[in-house]
């Protein structure tokens, strides 16, 4: 569970003098310990986060009172969680009442500053209702605003924790991944997720739970939620029946949905269905749709489909078959032409070799057909736009230092299509870009620049914009 570039914090050095004889034990043990494997808790940090992961399972088998394994955790949760920790995160696999546990857990988050909470591997399902209502209620008395439950088995329980959610004021992002949720009687799921309309969900994922036409009552309930960002990945959307497409998809124009993630659903023969359904709707503006053996459909049928989307307010498209790498150039340009007509300014996906030589030919014609350029060709066209929207005198702004200042530390300057193959990959090496940097210099962009001015961050930026190009 260790994060790149992370380091191990040494909490006998970092926190303060332990008066529980019992807990200052327990850490100077888990200190002791050198193999993290082994460890009943490990501790992540980095420049942007500081992590907690606690393995139940580990502490399970060193207490054998249920009883005072709980007490312990009461005094162990507040000591890890102390600030700088953001995040904690519980591994309760193996471990069959991991139900009374968590209430332990959660009521010792009180008074913390832990934002974000992953539950792994516990079976939820299995939890007495009342019980799990208990220990969820807690999280109301938390800073909570991400809640992660991960192979947990929710299923049937899935109306207990929604109903606690409702009083809670502070979840805004809530992760339910691989819960089984498409196990669940329809009617059931139905009354779990009206419960969302009085919530302050804003970011919910349901990724592999095998919803399947489940997927129909949850999206009618979605309208009048805060929902903005749904993830439904690997959810069987491929057996949702024909007819039920318009109905289910159709309703998020009545919601406040802006991005919707659809990947690996098997959707090459509902492709048509979908997109149709999210004609004149406003409100989706970004859709994921990797690994949905799209590269099965007919080119003709394809861009087709594709082309519904100038119907719609799309406008970030996130597509890739591993397949799209065999097709030829003409053929991923056609594909992408159908995309002229649409709000769409920016396309991830996968293509053939060498594919990168569209890149340019995408945001001339399709991404910013419209805009001057300025600095450099297709790279700051996105900048510029966002920058000059009072359409203000180019050649005037061309001379003005804060603007070129700008211009380089603008974080959004990224390409119109990002589109990768395997090739482009493998012959694109440091020393190909050191060369590129001494070859691909003009006149031009030496009378643009100051010499004297040129530093190592602009260095990586033309680097970075010869190796996509």
């Amino acid at each position: 569970m260790a994060l790149a570039g992370s380091s191990i914090v040494d909490f006998a050095e970092n926190q303060e003098k332990i008066n529980d004889p019992e807990l200052m034990q327990l850490v100077n043990e888990n200190n002791i310990i050198s193999s993290q494997a082994y460890k009943y808790w490990s501790v992540q940090s980095d420049s942007d986060r500081h992590d907690v992961y606690i393995s139940l399972y580990k502490l399970h088998k060193k207490y054998v009172s249920n009883l005072e394994l709980q007490n312990l955790l009461g005094k162990l949760v507040p000591y890890l969680c102390k600030a700088p920790c953001s995040r904690l995160m519980v591994d309760c696999h193996g471990v069959n009442s991991s139900g009374e546990y968590l209430d332990a857990i959660f009521s010792a988050l009180k008074g913390t500053v832990v934002r974000s909470l992953a539950v792994y591997w516990t079976d939820l399902g299995a939890v007495q209702a009342e019980l799990l209502k208990t220990a969820f209620s807690k999280l109301k008395h938390t800073k909570i605003e991400e809640l992660r439950l991960q192979n947990s088995d929710l299923a049937n329980n899935i109306d207990p924790l929604l109903s606690v959610l409702v009083d809670n004021t502070t979840v805004r992002k809530l992760h339910l991944i691989s819960n089984a949720l498409g196990s669940v009687q329809t009617e059931l799921l139905n009354t779990a997720f009206s419960k969302f309309k009085n919530t302050r969900i804003e970011e919910l994922t349901l990724t592999g739970n095998e919803l399947g036409n489940n997927v129909v009552p949850l999206l009618s309930v979605l309208v009048g939620t805060d929902v903005r960002d749904l993830c439904l990945n690997s959810n069987n959307l491929d057996s949702v029946q024909a007819e039920l497409w318009g109905i289910a998809f159709s309703k998020l124009k009545y919601t406040k949905i802006e991005h919707l993630g659809l990947s690996d659903n098997k959707l090459a023969n509902n492709i048509d269905p979908l997109l149709s359904a999210l004609v004149d709707n406003t409100t989706v503006r970004e859709l994921d749709l990797y690994y949905n053996d799209l590269d099965s459909v007919e080119l003709k049928t394809l861009c087709k489909a594709f082309s519904l989307l100038q119907h719609t307010a799309v406008d970030s498209l996130n597509f890739g078959e591993w397949d799209f790498r065999s097709w030829d150039l003409n053929s991923m340009e056609e594909l992408l032409t159908t995309l002229s007509k649409t709000k769409i300014r920016k396309v991830s996906c996968l293509g053939p070799e060498v594919s990168g030589n569209l890149v340019d030919w995408f945001n001339s014609n399709i991404a910013y057909p419209h805009d001057t350029v300025y600095h450099e060709s297709g790279l700051q066209r996105a900048c510029i736009r966002t920058m000059m929207q009072n359409n203000l005198d180019l050649n005037t702004a061309r001379l003005n230092i804060q603007v070129e200042k700008k211009i380089k530390e603008y974080e959004s300057d990224k390409l119109g299509l990002d589109i990768v193959s395997i090739s482009d990959e493998e012959d694109t090496t440091d020393e190909d870009i050191e060369n590129s940097d001494e070859e691909d210099t003009t006149d031009e962009d030496i009378g643009n620049s100051d010499e004297e001015d040129t530093t190592n961050e602009d260095m990586e930026i033309l680097a970075k914009r010869r190796r996509l190009l």
